[in-house]
């Protein structure tokens, strides 16, 4: 249901951001640097929270990037470079062909990295605090579940809690899973066979470890669905391996599972 303007909103301001992912704290530090009363919503309790990638900021993504990310010493972790990817071709009698051939070669110049690692909750609450500090508002635990509409135009936002929040401006970053897009009519909602399955883990491992094993090299493996071969649910597709300062962020995920499931039962 969009909730059509009925009553005076509880609050009012310039521009509403929701979303404390990367993409959100941007939004809101440039818009409170313009003058413009800015609020920053974010449903999880902690800021990156919901963010369950790895993240490797390219270089380009520092050459081009907002100066206060380039020229602000975010948190990353460490220098990226390359990528080496694993494609499972076979799978027979427990034994795996696995295609490593492609890989994104290391740069000409050994002082020159391909990117930088870095944790995403980290990263994106040091973004929030950027933007807290240029005079924006955050709160969180608080999600939109609604659109304001009057005459036609978004006029804000109805949180969980069924506040009405005002704003000239909405911008939505909270994600490809949000609910925001498909209330406004900006997109429908995804069907159950396009999302993905995906869990996370961190181990610590010496520095010295890291160094000699994995270097600087991300390490991605591909499967396909036919073949059954990834864990949890014996569905396929990617293994992805973000080697950190002292630690390996492992991040894993499966598509069609929920679709698969449904069919079995």
């Amino acid at each position: 249901m969009r909730v059509k303007q009925s009553r005076l909103p509880d609050e009012q301001y310039d521009v509403v951001v929701v979303g404390a992912g990367f993409g959100g704290p941007v939004a809101a530090k440039k818009c409170a640097e313009a003058g413009l009363r800015t609020l920053m919503l974010e449903r999880s309790e902690q800021v990156g929270e919901k963010v369950v990638s790895g993240l490797t900021i390219p270089f380009y993504g520092f050459l081009f990037s907002p100066d206060f990310i380039r020229d602000g010493n975010p948190p990353i972790e460490r220098p990226v470079d390359g990528i080496i990817n694993y494609i499972i071709k076979d799978v027979d009698a427990g034994e795996i062909d696995i295609d490593d051939s492609l890989k994104i070669p290391k740069p000409l110049s050994p002082v020159i990295s391909f990117g930088y690692n870095a944790y995403c909750k980290p990263f994106c609450q040091w973004e929030a605090d950027q933007a807290v500090g240029a005079g924006a508002e955050l709160r969180t635990s608080m999600a939109a579940v609604d659109v304001i509409r009057e005459d036609g135009v978004v006029t804000g936002i109805v949180t969980e809690d069924g506040r009405h929040i005002g704003c000239r401006v909405v911008i939505n970053a909270e994600g490809s899973q949000g609910v925001l897009a498909v209330k406004a009519g900006v997109r429908e909602k995804y069907p159950p066979e396009t999302i993905s399955l995906a869990d996370v883990y961190d181990y610590e491992m010496p520095k010295e470890d890291v160094d000699r094993i994995f270097g600087h090299t991300l390490r991605f493996c591909w499967g396909w669905d036919e073949q059954m071969v990834a864990p949890p649910l014996g569905y396929g597709n990617g293994l992805m391996v973000w080697p950190y300062n002292s630690s390996l962020h492992f991040m894993h995920w499966e598509n069609n599972s929920f679709d698969k499931l449904s069919t079995e039962a």
